[in-house]
């Protein structure tokens, strides 16, 4: 029998979806140190939200995992639209065996199960031109999965990536490279607001990549690069910032936000199997994440370039960016951003403000 031991972290959103304070959920036993920090931090704990009997689990369309939970107002895997509220928690609780786990194993192992999981079905992997996605896609080349690349054309703001990574990269491993196109004006007026009415989020992006994935067809199995504890940007900091922990536990601390979780909603009612946030979908590949010297964690940024190209040398490094790095890409962002808030207004949702989130602890994860 395998030597086994239960870990769960929890991050909460009080009240008004600021954060009041973060609380730890089922206490493992941990090295002294640890639990000392995890002994001042459970002044407040929550319970976790009981799943609805009458909603069917999004795992039946093999979308979130077992051990992955939020909630949103207290409604289980809910969304923000759902429960009319921004009062955010997230927590895991898988269960590990006691091993040292390494990241490039754990990114095969995680392959060959999404290989059995997919059922015959064609892999749709999303790729905007980062190494999250190649590392996927080095992996299941290596194991001889078949698979096919999907990029979004954002009305030509991405097109240095399609032409310098996406299209090199899809030659190099000799798989079909489909572009999925999406016009300003369709995007900003007619799919924008519809999203946001469904889901409630505040930034373009994961609209964006719904977008896509509605365009995959329905006889693909999705997978993305999402999901890695990898944190960075303004919105990152504005979470970290009102949701900031005590100093003594910045380290063991990431932020996340509803985007961290928003797909699998998205997959439930599309009823659309797939994986979707590829890097928290195992405890292993989470653990080798957290157990790696090679992460740069400085609250409430984490980079974990250091550990992709240390496990995956054949990865051509290169700067983290997405649509919204350049002066007009932000400036852009910021007008997409106040029509989010003012359709926010028209529709009279007083519940509803950007960069909601929570901070979780991630101390419970480690093993002891």
């Amino acid at each position: 029998m395998k030597n086994v031991t239960r870990r769960s972290f929890l991050g909460t959103a009080i009240g008004t979806g600021i954060l009041g304070s973060t609380a730890i959920a089922g206490l493992p036993i941990l090295p002294e140190k640890i639990q000392g920090l995890i002994r001042n931090n459970i002044d407040q704990p929550k319970n976790i939200p009981a799943s609805p009997v009458s909603q069917p689990s999004a795992s039946a369309y093999h979308t979130t995992p077992t051990f992955l939970h939020w909630s949103f107002g207290n409604n289980y895997r809910s969304n923000p639209m759902q429960a009319q509220s921004l009062d955010f928690q997230v927590w895991f609780s898988p269960t590990a065996e006691r091993k040292s786990y390494n990241f490039r194993n754990e990114v095969f192992e995680k392959c060959k199960e999404i290989d059995q999981k997919r059922g015959g079905k064609p892999i749709a992997l999303c790729y905007s031109g980062g190494e999250s996605s190649e590392v996927i896609a080095i992996a299941m080349k290596e194991l001889g999965i078949p698979f096919e690349l999907y990029f979004l054309d954002t009305w030509l703001f991405n097109q240095h990536s399609r032409k310098a990574y996406a299209e090199p990269f899809a030659k190099k491993m000799g798989v079909p490279l489909h572009v999925v196109s999406i016009s300003e004006n369709f995007f900003e007026f007619e799919f924008l607001p519809k999203d946001f009415l469904e889901f409630g989020l505040d930034h373009p992006t994961p609209m964006l990549l719904r977008y896509l994935y509605s365009a995959i067809p329905s006889t693909h199995f999705i997978v993305t690069g999402s999901g890695n504890l990898e944190r960075s940007g303004k919105k990152n900091e504005k979470i970290g910032k009102i949701h900031a922990p005590e100093e003594s536990m910045k380290r063991l601390s990431w932020t996340f936000s509803p985007s961290n979780v928003t797909f699998y909603d998205w997959a439930e009612k599309n009823q659309r199997p797939g994986e979707y946030y590829f890097y928290q979908s195992s405890p292993g590949l989470l653990l080798s994440v957290l157990e790696s010297p090679f992460i740069n964690h400085n609250f409430p940024d984490v980079n974990l370039k250091g550990l992709i190209y240390s496990a995956f040398p054949e990865i051509q490094p290169r700067s983290k960016s997405t649509n919204w790095d350049t002066a007009e890409g932000a400036e852009r962002l910021y007008e997409l951003r106040e029509h989010i808030i003012a359709f926010a207004k028209k529709n009279q949702l007083g519940f509803w403000h950007l960069s909601s989130g929570c901070t979780a602890n991630l101390a419970g994860l480690y093993l002891a």
